[in-house]
């Protein structure tokens, strides 16, 4: 295997990791806020906050893998967005 292509590998892993834990976060403390409010404390800051890493989250699990080192034609190429590829790595399925 090629540096690069290791690389852009761990790079996709880690990015679907860091998405996984935002909206972990976001999914435990978004309703724990609203119950807090609800209370009568003052949790509009942990409210936000926990929103924000929710819709953080599902932004970098949502997104598609970047491979640049796998583009033949270029970033954004018609071929490149109508090939399958693995959801963790980026990786081309045969």
């Amino acid at each position: 295997m090629r540096y690069e292509t290791i690389h852009w590998t761990v790079f996709n892993v880690l990015a679907r990791l860091f998405g996984l834990l935002g909206v972990f976060i976001g999914a435990v403390y978004v309703p724990l806020s609203i119950f807090q409010l609800t209370q009568g404390f003052d949790a509009v800051s942990d409210l936000l906050v926990s929103a924000f890493a929710l819709v953080v989250g599902i932004g970098f699990v949502s997104v598609r893998p970047y491979r640049p080192d796998l583009s033949s034609e270029g970033l954004g190429s018609k071929q490149d967005q109508e090939t399958r590829s693995s959801w963790w790595t980026g990786k081309p399925m045969t």
